[in-house]
């Protein structure tokens, strides 16, 4: 990566807000939470895994975690987020206002903030 690269890649970064990040108790029972506001526009996200792996998929309201689809993007599968790992997803508005959530076993913490910009589609 070129410095220029980098630099236009900085230019988009925008640091964390007040109120990031989101934190989300996971267990071994699927789950889903409703992110709406975070996935409001376009926009570039980290999810955390804080305690265990967990799995996570992202998509409307009927979304759920399927372990056996794992290592296809979050937002079209569902990934296996590693305790203490980063999973880096664009949330597309409108399709993507859920996240289905579990652990393989026992409890974590999801964590979900903006690593990026609003962009359109």
């Amino acid at each position: 990566m070129g410095i220029e690269e980098a630099t236009r890649q900085a230019d988009w970064i925008t640091p964390p807000t007040r109120d990031a990040p989101w934190v989300i108790a996971s267990s071994a029972s699927n789950t889903t939470s409703n992110i709406t506001v975070l996935a409001a526009t376009n926009t570039y996200f980290a999810v955390q895994a804080d305690g265990a792996a967990i799995y996570v998929a992202f998509g409307d309201s009927g979304v759920q975690v399927d372990e056996t689809v794992t290592g296809t993007p979050a937002v079209k599968g569902c990934a296996k987020i590693p305790d203490g790992g980063v999973l880096n997803v664009k949330l597309a508005a409108g399709l993507h206002n859920f996240v289905a959530h579990k652990t393989a076993s026992g409890s974590a913490k999801l964590r979900i903030w903006q690593s990026g910009p609003s962009r359109p589609t």
